[in-house]
């Protein structure tokens, strides 16, 4: 048999006639126990990171599907104040996790320290020193990039939940890639206090969250007329509920306002400010069977003769 190099060097590879079929030993998935969701059961790969030497390490996450390593302005104020902000000419469009895009001309020469464990010598702190963008609001806070993780020689090993660094004596440091837990969260969601929406206005209405877990997005779906659906999180403080009204809109201390569930989606595209009216939730007619009668999609029946007019 050839060189495992050679072998794999031809773009229009096909697998060699002596070479054995290997089946994985990990369960198969059967047709009964698959619904296409099985992504939703992992979080993504994170290992501790430092900003300075003696610092706080934070959970940092490790994404090999993108060129461009990225951090968190406030992140980088909160953990590095005195680290130089520099500037390019031209600003780059740029993605995070999800379908969040980002505009930034802004750049940083990190300093990043990772404790781990030389085979054979002990515990050690490995240091790096790269680039990153800067934007705003990135919900992973710092995510490492291939702009890092090739050069650096990173490499992640599932099977042992480690990460190598090969830079800085082949240091490992564990690797978290914990599972999901496969409840499906339903919660209420109820304004905390009364508040006003002027007529033709859009205004922030506070909310009362319970028992949302921190390690990801949810689905807001409104079921209060003029409220909008949101992507929210366990600190979300407020929805938007918009009066096309004439009259100011009241809306009382725990008015429910809407439903919290898992998110159906893996990705979210942007669209244009002029098209909220499209997350707006509103009560709809449906035409009954039986004369004079109205019934709303909330089960409401309204009675009457529709040809009079009030």
């Amino acid at each position: 048999m050839e060189p495992i190099d050679s072998a794999f060097t031809d773009p229009h590879l096909t697998a060699p006639k002596d070479s054995p079929l290997i089946e994985s030993n990990v369960e198969r998935i059967s047709d009964s126990s698959s619904d296409g969701l099985g992504f939703r059961a992992w979080h993504y790969a994170a290992v501790p990171v430092a900003l300075t030497w003696h610092g706080v390490a934070t959970p940092i996450c490790i994404d090999s599907g993108c060129t461009m390593s990225l951090i968190d302005r406030a992140f980088l104020e909160e953990h590095a104040r005195e680290t130089e902000v520099k500037h390019i000419k031209v600003p780059i469009s740029v993605r995070g996790i999800g379908a969040t895009r980002h505009l930034t001309n802004e750049y940083v020469v990190l300093d990043l320290y990772i404790h781990g464990e030389i085979p054979g010598q002990g515990i050690a702190t490995a240091h790096l020193q790269r680039e990153a963008h800067v934007v705003d609001n990135l919900k992973a806070k710092l995510l490492l990039e291939v702009d890092i993780l090739t050069p650096e020689g990173m490499r992640l090993d599932f099977q042992e939940r480690r990460l190598i660094i090969h830079s800085c004596k082949s240091l490992n440091t564990p690797l978290s890639i914990t599972a999901r837990d496969n409840v499906r969260l339903r919660r209420s969601v109820r304004t905390k206090k009364r508040q006003l929406v002027a007529p033709h206005s859009v205004t922030h209405i506070s909310i009362k969250l319970k028992d949302i877990p921190e390690d990801r997005d949810f689905d807001f779906e409104p079921q209060y007329p003029g409220t909008y659906a949101h992507i929210i999180d366990a600190e979300s403080l407020f929805v938007l509920v918009r009066n096309d009204g004439d009259r100011t809109l009241v809306i009382p201390r725990h008015q429910f306002l809407g439903t919290v569930t898992e998110c159906q989606e893996e990705g979210y595209y942007l669209a244009d400010p002029e098209d909220d009216i499209l997350a707006i939730y509103k009560h709809q007619e449906v035409q009954s069977e039986k004369k004079d009668e109205i019934r709303l999609l909330n089960g409401v029946a309204i009675h009457g003769d529709q040809s009079r007019n009030f």
